[in-house]
């Protein structure tokens, strides 16, 4: 527990300054799911607090679903739940939390636009069809306009114009729920690392897959729609691999 580096309070309430403190080295890796917590008094030595404003924190801590005592054992911080990730800045996490919340993230988009890309096949109309052929269009000529700034214009706008076309006004916020949760840092530093070839090649794969992907949809070829999202998921996920691995790079640095 020597790596653990906690100050005494300094702004807002002493029992908020604990648990925002705590919050932080979970968040930054330091403390781990399964990791335990210091005692109630080495917390009171480290903090220079007093023991009744501890174990509220401790007590805010497990109210939250963070950590869990054990009798005669001691306070151990739990695995996290979604909204955990959710209701933080993902990129204040440790790289590994990221890489595990892009995960989980990837594959609850491929569970939900697999779906949502098979109803929007079999419930095409001309308008529906005019939109998703729109954002597909936009798409496309934000190819030469991706940037550090700017990451991909038009991106979520065909993933949102076919969850629109599936017809279901629940679907679409909750797609639109995971898609702001994944910071344009992910998509525009991973493709716009390594030489011009490399690339052009990473912005023709991604445009090959929106193409076909919106293609299946507009033909109304649910099978051949999902197969894309398949293949969507797979690229994103070499996306993922690709951020984290510069990522925990810069941070050996």
């Amino acid at each position: 527990m020597s790596s653990l580096q906690l100050v005494p309070p300094h702004k807002k309430t002493v029992v908020e300054s604990i648990i925002e403190q705590l919050i932080e080295r979970i968040k930054d890796g330091t403390l781990k799911p399964g990791a335990k917590l210091p005692s109630e008094r080495q917390l009171i030595d480290m903090l220079h607090v007093s023991r009744s404003s501890v174990r509220e924190a401790l007590q805010a801590l497990s109210a939250m679903d963070l950590t869990e005592s054990r009798a005669g054992d001691g306070t151990f911080v739990k695995d996290l739940k979604p909204q955990f990730y959710l209701s933080s800045d993902i990129q204040s996490l440790s790289s590994v939390l990221q890489r595990q919340m892009y995960r989980h993230m990837n594959q609850a988009r491929l569970v939900l636009e697999s779906g949502i890309a098979e109803i929007a096949a079999t419930h095409m109309t001309p308008e529906t069809r005019q939109t998703i052929a729109d954002a597909l269009h936009a798409y496309e000529a934000g190819a030469s306009a991706i940037s550090e700034e700017t990451g991909w214009p038009g991106h979520n706008q065909v993933h949102q114009a076919i969850a629109e076309a599936a017809g279901n006004p629940i679907l679409t916020p909750i797609l639109q729920s995971l898609l702001a949760h994944i910071p344009q840092s992910l998509r525009r530093k991973t493709l716009l690392q390594g030489s011009q070839e490399e690339i052009a090649h990473r912005i023709a794969e991604e445009q090959e897959i929106h193409l076909h992907l919106c293609q299946a949809i507009m033909q109304g070829d649910a099978p051949e729609a999902r197969r894309w999202i398949e293949q969507h998921a797979e690229h994103e996920e070499h996306l993922i691999d690709a951020y984290n691995t510069e990522h925990e790079g810069d941070s050996t640095r």
